[in-house]
């Protein structure tokens, strides 16, 4: 089990490696990583990462899901994604912005890109099993 201060590095890290290669590779594409709370930020933040492409701007949130041995379902457990968080997503997609939710399941280095919509309403936890790996 990873620390509390560690949780959820790896997924970031890859996503913002992804997102600087992007970045290199086409000028219609720019990405921000907004600080992260735990480096001692008091000020809320909208999602991991903020991007726009081709003038279209997107909030990305990044989960690092660690699954139990043996479990064939694939859910974001509702303390992994607070509710204050959604909301602030869902307010940039109602002002014209799209979120979107990155999971990786691990060990297995499972990705799934989810859209916000699916987290709006609270449950114990969501299914993303419906959105291709």
């Amino acid at each position: 089990m990873s620390k509390v201060g560690q949780r959820g590095k790896f997924a970031e890290s890859e996503v913002r490696k992804w997102m600087a290669k992007r970045s290199d590779a086409e000028a219609r594409f720019w990405f921000y990583r907004y600080p992260d709370p735990r480096a001692g930020s008091l000020q809320p933040v909208p999602a991991d990462f903020g991007a726009t492409h081709c003038g279209t701007p997107y909030l990305i949130e990044v989960k690092e899901i660690t699954l139990p041995p043996a479990r064939a379902t694939r859910r974001v457990p509702e303390k992994n994604f607070s509710a204050d968080k959604v909301a602030r997503m869902a307010k940039f997609e109602m002002a014209g912005g799209i979120g979107w939710v990155v999971v990786c399941f691990m060990p297995i280095k499972e990705w799934r890109l989810v859209p916000l919509g699916v987290f709006t309403k609270r449950q114990p936890s969501w299914d993303v099993s419906a959105w291709p790996a």
